[in-house]
């Protein structure tokens, strides 16, 4: 609950390839492999598309009826990597916010250094 957001979510997620142990961690040995997840949201109040509690004139904003209250969203991703440096490569997936919106897909590019 919050005066920014009021919602409800789960997530399942999975991770699978390849890794390091911890006490072989010290060797530099490559791991790789895929992370899946699914979450899905079920939206009460967003004050983003609605309006602030207390400021409802804005034209910018919203009906309650045109909120989307059930919102998927899922990635997948494929990552490779050793102890010292790793890269991430994930697509991701957001379902309709609002009723008259569009379905998203974006990807993005990590990379990771340890020291």
């Amino acid at each position: 609950l919050g005066t920014l957001y009021t919602q409800a979510s789960g997530h399942l997620n999975i991770r699978a390839g390849k890794f390091n142990h911890a006490e072989a961690a010290k060797v530099m040995k490559w791991q790789y492999g895929m992370d899946a997840g699914i979450s899905i949201h079920w939206i009460g109040y967003d004050a983003t598309l609605q309006g602030g509690l207390l400021n409802r004139s804005n034209v910018f904003t919203l009906a309650s009826n045109e909120i989307q209250r059930v919102v998927p969203h899922a990635h997948l991703g494929f990552f490779a990597g050793n102890p010292s440096f790793q890269i991430n490569l994930t697509q991701h997936y957001l379902g309709r916010e609002f009723k008259s919106g569009r379905h998203h897909f974006w990807g993005s590019v990590a990379l990771q250094y340890n020291f």
